[in-house]
């Protein structure tokens, strides 16, 4: 929920909100969310589970700012 800030698990999870991520992805974002800066970046995803942490995270971003990026946009343009 990103107004909210609240992750659910899948049997708590209100009818309109369903995204299902990993325990790895969360376990990743409480690392960023609870790291000191110098080491904010230090870990590891699989490929599917980096993708949805990217993915997650970007989301949650663009809903909190709710504004655009341009250079998100030109690297989600490149990436492909």
């Amino acid at each position: 929920d990103f107004e909210s800030g609240k992750l659910y698990c899948k049997n708590c999870a209100p009818q309109s909100f369903c995204k299902c991520i990993s325990f790895s992805v969360v376990t990743a974002m409480r690392y960023v969310a609870l790291s000191d800066f110098d080491r904010i970046f230090s870990f590891t995803l699989k490929d599917d589970a980096l993708d949805s942490f990217c993915s997650i995270t970007e989301e949650y971003l663009l809903n909190k700012t709710q504004r655009k990026f341009k250079t998100l946009e030109f690297y989600n343009v490149i990436k492909e």
